[in-house]
C-alpha cells in the first residue's frame, strides 16, 4: 500500500471497580488514588506534549466517579488514613498493616532504585500475613515507619509530580522525613488529582484524544444477559446452580454510563469498550440500541465470528491480511454499530513484552511491525487501520521510568512518520474511506481465550454468581418501594467484573480478602437500603481456605527420574509439571523471587517427585547451616522437609510432622540428591495421600530463622495423586 498511510488507532483502557461502599468517604482500596498519581494524568500529558499524536482513552464511569470523589478533602482510603496518621501514634496492627502493604509495587523498578526505601524493604523481609507482620513491627522505629509512610506515596508519583522541586528534594533526601514533609507530600496528591478530568476534557475539545466509555461498573455484559452463554463459548465451563438472567441490568449499566459520561465530559460517547472485550449477540443489540456508533473487541473474536458467519468460506477470507485491518458493520434491531478488532500480537507486545526492552528499542520493533503490515496491504483505494487496544494503567510499573521513554518515543515516531498516522476511531470512521463489510454474527467471548472462564466456572466464581442472583431476585420483589433505586445501585456495583476476576485460582492477589469483602458488602448494602436483614450467607467469605496457584505446566505422564541433583538431568523431568517464577511474577503484585526459579513436580503411582532449581547459585553453594530451604505440605497432612548444609558442607534433609501446634522430627522417608538442584522422592503414604487426593505445598527460604522468600508468594502449589489409568486418561483428554 504505497499511496496511502496506514492509520494506527491506540486505545488505552482505564478502569477500577467501585471501592466505595455505602459510607462513600472511605474507599477500601487505594488503587484509584495511586494510579491517579502515577498514570491517569501522565498518560494524557504525554499526548498533550506531542503535536500530531492522537489516541483514544477509555474512562470507565466507576473510575471517573471515584476520581471526582478524591477531589473532595473528605474522601480518603484506608492506605491514605494510615499515611497521614502521625507515625508515633500508629497502633501495632496499623504498623503491621503498613509493613504488609506499603511495598505493594514492582520491586525492581520502584523500590530498588531508592536505597533508603529498599533498605526498609530488605529489613522487613518476606512476611506472609498479619501475624508475621506484627512480629516484624517491633524491630522498626517510629522514624522508620514515618519514612515508609512517605516513600510508599512517593514511589506512586508520576513524572509530573516528581518534577516538583520540593518533591524532588525529598526523594534526594531519602530518609529522616518529618511529619511536616509527609503532610506536604499528601497535600499535593489531591491538587494533582483535580487536574485529571480538566486535562482530558481539554484534549477532547482540541481533537487530540477521543474519550470512550464502558458499561458503568465494568460488568461482563454477556453474563449479565445470561450466564448460560459461557457454555456457548466453551462447553466445558461449569455453570452456577442458578442461572443469572437480567438483560435489563446490562441495559442499565450501558445507559447509566452514557448519561454519566455526558455529564462529566460534556458530550455523549461515540465509542464503547465492552469490559474485557466481552461481546455476544445480546450485548451488540444493547449497544446498538443505545445509539453507540462503534465498539472494539479482540482479533480472536473476529476469527471465530468470521467462521460463524461464513462457514466454509472463512478460511479463504481469513488468509487475506486486509480483512483484519478494517472495521465491520453489524445490524441489530434496525440499528447499525461498527466493530473494530484489535491486533492482538501488537497489543500484547506493549502489555507483556516491551517492559523488558529499552524504550527506543521497543518502539522501533513496533514501528517495524506496523510498516510490515502496511507493505502487505493492497493499494486498492481503501483506508486501513490497525487497532491497538490494551490496559492503560497496570503495565507501566514494569517499564523503565514508568513507561515514559517508551511512550514519548512512541508518540514521536507515529507523529513524524508520513507512512503511519495516529488517529482516533471516530475520526477514522468520519473522515477516511474504509471498505465496510457487513458481518452477520459475532462469537460470544472475551479477549482471554475467547471464553468467559476468567469470571465464571470455578467454585468461588460460581458461588459469587449464585449470591448475586439471590440478592438480585430478592430486591426485585420490592421494586417501587422507597430506596429501591439505591438498593439497585448497590447490586449494579456488585456486578463489576473485578470481583469475579479475583475469585478462584487464576489471578491470585494479596488483596483477595478485600475484594471479597467489597463484593459481599455491596450486596449487603442492597438489603440495608431496603430496611431488610442481609442474608446470612453474605457474612461468610466466598474465598476457599486454600488458594491454589495454577502451574505453568501440568504433568503429562507418570515417570521415575534418577535422583542425582545434577542440572543436566533436566530432560528426565520432561513429563513433570512445573511452576516458573517469571510466569508467576506478572500475576502477583509485588511478586519477586530472588532465589527459587522453578519447582518441578511429578509422580509415579507410589511416590511424588520434586525438583527445585535456584535462580543463580548451585544448591551446594546456596545452603549453609543458617540458610535453609523448606518444602512445606499443608494437605492432606502437615509435613515439612528442611534442607540445609552442615559445618562440613554436606546437604542434610530433616523430616517433620505437625502434632498440634508443634513440629516433631520423625523418621525421614524422603530420598533426595542435592548438588546443582534439589531432587527428591517422597512416598505418598508418608503424606497419607491416596489416589485422587489434592496435595498442597509451598517452598520457604529462611536465613538465621528469618523468612526471606516464599514460593509462590501467595497461595499453594498443587499436585493431584494419580490413579492407575493416569497416562491413558491424559492422552485421551
Amino acid at each position: 500500500m504505497e499511496s496511502r498511510p496506514l492509520y494506527v488507532a491506540i486505545l488505552w483502557h482505564m478502569h477500577q471497580p467501585p471501592y466505595n461502599l455505602k459510607s462513600r468517604n472511605l474507599l477500601v482500596l487505594p488503587w484509584v488514588r495511586l494510579h491517579a498519581l502515577k498514570d491517569y494524568y501522565v498518560m494524557a500529558a504525554y499526548v498533550d506534549e506531542t503535536p500530531g499524536f492522537k489516541c483514544t482513552i477509555n474512562m470507565v464511569p466507576s473510575l471517573v466517579e471515584q476520581i471526582l470523589l478524591y477531589e473532595k478533602e473528605e474522601t480518603k482510603d484506608y492506605f491514605f488514613v494510615l499515611s497521614e496518621k502521625p507515625a508515633h501514634e500508629l497502633t501495632l496492627d496499623e504498623r503491621a498493616f503498613i509493613l504488609l502493604n506499603f511495598f505493594a509495587i514492582n520491586v525492581e523498578r520502584n523500590i530498588k532504585p531508592y536505597p533508603f526505601y529498599y533498605q526498609l524493604y530488605k529489613k522487613r523481609g518476606k512476611i506472609a500475613d498479619m501475624e508475621e507482620a506484627r512480629l516484624a513491627a517491633y524491630s522498626f522505629t517510629d522514624e522508620e515507619f514515618l519514612d515508609l509512610q512517605v516513600w510508599f506515596n512517593l514511589v506512586w508519583f508520576g513524572r509530573s509530580l516528581k518534577g516538583n522541586p520540593k518533591i524532588r528534594a525529598l526523594i534526594e533526601k531519602g530518609c529522616s522525613f518529618t511529619e511536616e514533609e509527609k503532610n506536604f507530600v499528601l497535600s499535593v496528591e489531591r491538587d494533582h488529582i483535580r487536574k485529571i478530568i480538566p486535562l482530558l476534557k481539554r484534549l477532547q475539545e482540541s481533537g487530540n484524544i477521543e474519550i470512550t466509555t464502558s458499561p458503568y461498573n465494568h460488568p461482563i455484559l454477556p453474563l449479565l444477559c445470561d450466564t448460560r452463554i459461557a457454555q456457548t463459548s466453551d462447553p466445558t465451563t461449569s455453570l452456577p446452580q442458578k442461572n443469572f438472567h437480567y438483560p435489563e441490568d446490562a441495559v442499565e449499566q450501558v445507559s447509566r454510563a452514557i448519561e454519566y459520561h455526558k455529564r462529566v465530559f460534556g458530550r455523549e460517547p461515540k465509542g464503547v469498550w465492552p469490559p474485557e472485550a466481552s461481546v455476544s449477540e445480546s450485548t451488540l443489540a444493547i449497544l446498538a440500541d443505545a445509539s453507540l456508533k462503534w465498539f472494539a473487541t479482540d482479533e480472536d473474536i473476529f476469527r471465530k465470528s468470521i467462521e460463524l458467519s461464513m462457514g466454509g468460506a472463512s478460511e479463504s477470507f481469513l488468509s487475506r491480511i486486509e480483512n483484519f485491518y478494517r472495521p465491520y458493520r453489524f445490524h441489530r434491531k434496525g440499528k447499525e454499530i461498527i466493530g473494530f478488532f484489535r491486533d492482538k500480537r501488537l497489543s500484547n507486545k506493549i502489555s507483556f513484552d516491551y517492559w523488558a526492552l529499552k524504550g527506543e528499542e521497543a518502539v522501533q520493533d513496533l514501528i517495524n511491525s506496523l510498516k510490515n503490515i502496511r507493505q502487505r496491504l493492497p493499494d486498492d483505494g481503501s483506508d486501513y487501520i490497525v487497532p491497538i487496544v490494551m490496559d492503560g494503567e497496570n503495565a507501566w510499573e514494569y517499564f523503565e521510568e514508568n513507561g515514559e521513554p517508551f511512550l514519548k518515543a512512541l508518540h514521536l515516531a507515529l507523529s513524524d512518520d508520513p507512512k503511519l498516522k495516529p488517529i482516533t476511531f471516530s475520526e477514522f470512521l468520519e473522515t477516511k474511506n474504509p471498505r465496510l463489510e457487513h458481518l452477520a454474527r459475532v462469537f460470544p467471548g472475551s479477549w482471554i481465550k475467547t471464553n468467559f472462564k476468567t469470571w465464571i466456572g470455578q467454585a468461588e466464581k460460581n458461588k459469587a454468581w449464585e449470591m448475586l442472583e439471590k440478592v438480585r431476585s430478592d430486591i426485585e420483589r420490592y421494586r417501587g418501594m422507597e430506596n429501591w433505586e439505591s438498593a439497585y445501585e448497590r447490586v449494579l456495583r456488585a456486578e463489576a467484573s473485578d470481583w469475579f476476576w479475583w475469585y478462584g485460582s487464576e489471578n491470585p492477589t494479596a488483596f483477595a480478602s478485600e475484594f471479597d469483602y467489597l463484593f459481599r458488602n455491596h450486596l449487603k448494602d442492597a438489603y440495608i437500603e431496603l430496611g431488610l436483614e442481609p442474608i446470612r450467607e453474605l457474612e461468610e467469605t466466598i474465598l476457599s481456605a486454600y488458594l491454589v496457584v495454577p502451574p505453568t505446566r501440568q504433568p503429562t505422564n507418570l515417570f521415575s527420574p534418577t535422583l542425582d541433583g545434577k542440572e543436566a538431568g533436566f530432560y528426565e523431568w520432561s513429563p513433570a509439571g512445573y511452576y516458573e517464577q517469571s510466569k508467576l511474577k506478572r500475576r502477583n503484585l509485588g511478586f519477586e523471587s530472588e532465589f527459587v526459579d522453578k519447582v518441578y513436580f511429578g509422580f509415579n503411582l507410589s511416590s511424588l517427585f520434586l525438583r527445585i532449581e535456584l535462580c543463580a547459585k548451585r544448591v551446594t553453594e546456596f545452603l549453609t547451616p543458617t540458610r535453609r530451604i523448606t518444602i512445606e505440605f499443608v494437605r492432606p497432612e502437615n509435613v515439612r522437609l528442611t534442607f540445609s548444609a552442615n559445618e562440613n558442607g554436606k546437604i542434610e534433609c530433616e523430616f517433620f510432622k505437625k502434632a498440634g501446634d508443634r513440629w516433631e522430627g520423625v523418621q525421614n522417608l524422603c530420598r533426595y540428591a542435592a548438588l546443582d538442584v534439589i531432587e527428591l522422592e517422597l512416598p505418598f503414604e508418608s503424606l497419607n495421600a491416596k489416589s485422587g487426593d489434592s496435595v498442597l505445598f509451598f517452598v520457604l527460604v529462611n536465613e538465621n530463622s528469618k523468612l526471606i522468600e516464599r514460593f509462590p508468594s501467595i497461595g499453594f502449589m498443587e499436585l493431584i495423586v494419580p490413579n492407575p489409568t493416569f497416562a491413558e486418561d491424559f492422552w485421551y483428554v
